[in-house]
């Protein structure tokens, strides 16, 4: 959202939150899920919202194996490819959420026909009174999701957002508050054949025997300046890495990131750089993640791709929180600065305002040497792994 939308919704918006707190239990309703047969589940933000909710999909495919659900998405079907155990019934709708309000109408008439019984609304954030308005005009019986500071009253059935507790737990928790079992936050991937057999034709291309692959990861979308490391750091952090370690770099990014990728390469000026940005799709992305024995990114897509495949990960974080992102007792470490009192300020609360009033601080006082010291633990407990698997393959 440009900051000239964000002032003139403004106004809107803040009325929408006051009539929200006074009229919070208005639309509230007991679920029955007798007659439950068309699902639609919301599935919007970047790639790390829509992999967050890939456990409610699994769970709602197990509580109603003949009903048909739709995800309203704005992204390509190659991203749900990476779903594992993927219910064949599943549908994908795309919808452009950045544009007007006359396109925004006109998808909600056509969803309208589609008489869906259940909606599930995880939304957060900036999407929450948005999307909570969208739902309730598409008009199903039943409307399930957040309620933060006012936001969300138009749903059936609400939880209140927290802060401070994993997302997607708490998007499970949607489905238990209306009496659907969910058991695994676990969010399970599985990357394609075809993808996985791209990725070992570029190792064999650019990696030794013996050489370990690193995914440096620099760049991140949405609000960047809340969470992207500087690159400088990240170039730096490259050379001590390739300098210290018999290892590869392999820099990921879209297209989009080419200019900045190209700045990257020529600062680090080292022939154990490669430079994929904007080269590979995100399947064949997530297969080279897979093969990696180290990630490294900030609060981004890739990350939580790294996440969900449990590949050994570290998350630099500013304003964001980790705790809300990072599944517990994954193979990922986040670092951030912990004497910055106003950090985590991001937090997918309803208006927050992209404003910092301290330059950033809680990402400019990471050093180098901070993250450097993890990426030694990472990758010495690797190298020790590798040389067990050379035990145990010699001793075979």
């Amino acid at each position: 959202m440009t900051k000239a939308k964000q002032i003139l919704k403004r106004p809107v918006l803040l009325l929408l939150l006051r009539l929200g707190k006074l009229f919070k239990r208005l639309f509230d309703k007991s679920f029955d899920g007798k007659n439950i047969r068309n699902i639609l589940i919301f599935q919007l933000g970047g790639i790390g919202d829509v992999l967050m909710v890939f456990p409610v999909f699994e769970a709602l495919s197990k509580a109603y194996p003949d009903a048909r659900i739709t995800s309203l998405t704005e992204h390509g079907s190659d991203l749900f490819k990476l779903m594992q155990g993927r219910n064949s019934k599943c549908v994908h709708l795309r919808m452009d959420f950045n544009k007007g309000y006359l396109y925004k109408l006109s998808q909600i008439v056509k969803l309208r026909r589609h008489s869906y019984d259940l909606i599930i609304v995880p939304s957060r954030g900036d999407g929450l009174i948005e999307c909570s308005i969208i739902a309730f005009l598409i008009g199903a019986p039943y409307r399930v999701g957040f309620t933060a500071r006012g936001a969300g009253f138009l749903h059936t059935n609400k939880i209140e957002f927290r802060e401070d507790a994993y997302i997607v737990e708490q998007n499970l928790n949607l489905l238990r508050c209306i009496g659907i079992e969910a058991d695994s936050s676990k969010i399970s991937l599985k990357v394609p054949e075809e993808d996985m057999v791209f990725a070992e034709g570029l190792l064999q291309k650019h990696v030794s025997d013996g050489e370990m692959l690193v995914i440096i990861h620099p760049w991140s979308k949405n609000h960047s300046e809340f969470k992207s490391w500087p690159l400088g750091n990240y170039i730096g952090l490259s050379r001590i890495i390739l300098n210290s370690y018999k290892s590869k770099i392999f820099l990921m990014g879209s297209r989009s990131e080419r200019e900045s990728s190209g700045r990257f390469a020529e600062k680090l000026r080292h022939n154990g750089l490669i430079d994929l940005t904007g080269e590979t799709s995100l399947l064949q992305t997530a297969a080279l993640i897979q093969r990696a024995a180290l990630f490294i990114g900030n609060d981004s897509s890739l990350l939580h791709v790294a996440n969900a495949l449990n590949v050994p990960s570290i998350g630099i974080f500013g304003a964001t929180s980790s705790r809300q992102l990072l599944s517990p007792g994954n193979n990922s470490t986040p670092i951030f600065n912990r004497n910055v009192p106003c950090r985590p300020c991001y937090v997918h609360q309803p208006l927050f305002r992209y404003v910092c009033k301290y330059d950033y601080e809680c990402l400019k006082t990471i050093s180098v040497e901070e993250v450097m010291e993890l990426v030694r633990e990472k990758l010495n407990s690797s190298y020790k792994e590798q040389d067990q698997n050379r035990k145990i393959s010699v001793f075979h």
